[in-house]
Protein backbone atom coordinates (compact mmCIF):
# COMPACT_ATOMS: atom_id res chain seq x y z
CA UNK A 1 0.00 0.00 0.00
CA UNK A 2 1.67 3.18 -0.87
CA UNK A 3 1.90 6.12 0.96
CA UNK A 4 -0.54 8.67 0.02
CA UNK A 5 -1.69 7.08 -2.75
CA UNK A 6 1.57 7.25 -4.49
CA UNK A 7 2.13 4.30 -7.10
CA UNK A 8 5.65 2.93 -7.47
CA UNK A 9 7.19 -0.02 -5.99
CA UNK A 10 7.61 -1.01 -2.29
CA UNK A 11 10.94 -1.90 -1.61
CA UNK A 12 12.62 -2.01 1.86
CA UNK A 13 15.37 0.53 2.43
CA UNK A 14 18.42 0.53 5.18
CA UNK A 15 18.54 2.56 7.81
CA UNK A 16 20.60 3.51 11.02
CA UNK A 17 19.65 3.50 15.04
CA UNK A 18 19.99 7.11 16.44
CA UNK A 19 19.13 6.64 19.39
CA UNK A 20 16.44 4.81 22.36
CA UNK A 21 14.56 6.20 24.92
CA UNK A 22 12.80 3.16 26.84
CA UNK A 23 10.47 1.36 23.89
CA UNK A 24 10.97 4.36 21.69
CA UNK A 25 13.67 3.29 18.67
CA UNK A 26 14.71 6.23 16.67
CA UNK A 27 16.31 5.37 13.00
CA UNK A 28 17.06 7.56 10.05
CA UNK A 29 15.84 5.33 7.01
CA UNK A 30 18.12 6.03 3.90
CA UNK A 31 15.18 7.57 1.39
CA UNK A 32 17.06 7.68 -1.77
CA UNK A 33 15.70 10.51 -4.90
CA UNK A 34 13.95 13.34 -3.06
CA UNK A 35 12.06 13.83 -6.22
CA UNK A 36 11.05 10.01 -6.62
CA UNK A 37 11.44 8.21 -3.57
CA UNK A 38 9.33 8.32 -0.66
CA UNK A 39 9.14 6.54 2.53
CA UNK A 40 5.79 4.86 3.54
CA UNK A 41 5.96 3.18 6.77
CA UNK A 42 9.14 1.39 8.85
CA UNK A 43 7.49 -1.62 9.85
CA UNK A 44 8.23 -3.35 13.29
CA UNK A 45 7.75 -7.09 14.53
CA UNK A 46 8.48 -8.16 17.76
CA UNK A 47 9.46 -11.53 19.21
CA UNK A 48 11.17 -12.70 22.74
CA UNK A 49 14.49 -12.67 21.35
CA UNK A 50 14.17 -10.45 18.24
CA UNK A 51 12.30 -7.04 17.03
CA UNK A 52 12.95 -6.49 13.33
CA UNK A 53 12.32 -2.93 11.67
CA UNK A 54 11.19 -2.94 8.14
CA UNK A 55 11.82 0.85 6.66
CA UNK A 56 9.22 0.62 3.09
CA UNK A 57 10.12 3.19 0.33
CA UNK A 58 8.43 3.72 -2.37
CA UNK A 59 10.36 3.81 -5.53
CA UNK A 60 8.22 5.81 -8.23
CA UNK A 61 11.09 5.49 -10.57
CA UNK A 62 10.10 8.83 -12.10
CA UNK A 63 8.51 12.02 -11.11
CA UNK A 64 6.32 11.40 -8.21
CA UNK A 65 3.67 14.53 -9.50
CA UNK A 66 2.18 15.13 -13.12
CA UNK A 67 3.23 18.62 -12.72
CA UNK A 68 7.13 17.81 -12.11
CA UNK A 69 9.37 17.35 -14.88
CA UNK A 70 12.91 15.97 -15.97
CA UNK A 71 14.73 13.09 -14.16
CA UNK A 72 15.00 11.75 -10.60
CA UNK A 73 17.22 14.19 -8.08
CA UNK A 74 20.43 12.13 -7.44
CA UNK A 75 20.58 13.21 -4.07
CA UNK A 76 20.27 11.02 -1.04
CA UNK A 77 17.88 11.75 1.98
CA UNK A 78 17.72 10.79 5.14
CA UNK A 79 14.28 10.40 6.91
CA UNK A 80 14.32 10.33 11.20
CA UNK A 81 11.38 8.26 12.36
CA UNK A 82 10.63 6.93 15.49
CA UNK A 83 8.72 3.90 16.36
CA UNK A 84 7.37 2.82 19.17
CA UNK A 85 7.82 -1.00 20.58
CA UNK A 86 5.68 -2.72 22.59
CA UNK A 87 7.97 -2.96 25.64
CA UNK A 88 11.51 -1.59 25.36
CA UNK A 89 13.89 -3.25 23.29
CA UNK A 90 16.52 -4.82 26.38
CA UNK A 91 18.65 -7.54 25.51
CA UNK A 92 16.57 -8.52 22.08
CA UNK A 93 18.18 -8.32 18.94
CA UNK A 94 17.83 -5.62 16.49
CA UNK A 95 17.55 -6.74 12.80
CA UNK A 96 16.71 -5.27 9.53
CA UNK A 97 19.02 -2.38 8.89
CA UNK A 98 20.60 -3.71 5.55
CA UNK A 99 17.91 -4.90 3.11
CA UNK A 100 19.08 -3.03 0.38
CA UNK A 101 21.35 -1.18 -1.71
CA UNK A 102 25.28 -1.95 -0.78
CA UNK A 103 25.80 1.94 -1.16
CA UNK A 104 23.68 2.47 1.67
CA UNK A 105 25.39 0.22 3.24
CA UNK A 106 28.79 1.53 3.27
CA UNK A 107 27.27 4.91 3.89
CA UNK A 108 25.96 3.57 7.20
CA UNK A 109 28.79 0.96 8.08
CA UNK A 110 31.22 3.83 7.80
CA UNK A 111 29.31 5.35 10.56
CA UNK A 112 28.87 2.37 12.33
CA UNK A 113 32.58 1.49 12.80
CA UNK A 114 33.59 4.94 14.18
CA UNK A 115 31.03 4.13 16.88
CA UNK A 116 33.15 1.46 18.00
CA UNK A 117 30.64 -1.46 17.03
CA UNK A 118 30.81 -5.22 16.92
CA UNK A 119 30.28 -5.45 12.87
CA UNK A 120 28.92 -3.30 9.77
CA UNK A 121 25.84 -5.50 10.45
CA UNK A 122 24.90 -4.06 14.03
CA UNK A 123 21.77 -2.76 14.20
CA UNK A 124 21.82 -1.75 17.52
CA UNK A 125 24.73 0.31 17.17
CA UNK A 126 23.66 4.54 18.01
CA UNK A 127 24.95 6.66 15.09
CA UNK A 128 24.01 9.76 16.30
CA UNK A 129 24.69 11.68 13.59
CA UNK A 130 24.66 9.63 10.52
CA UNK A 131 25.04 12.68 7.89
Amino acid sequence: MAACGLSGTEVAHDWALTGIDGAALSVVVAVGSSSCDHLDIVAVEEAPDEVTATAVVIETGGRTFPWETGACTADLVLEPVTSTLGQPLGGRTLSGCHPGDEELQDHFSSHRSEQGNQGPDDCATIIPDPW
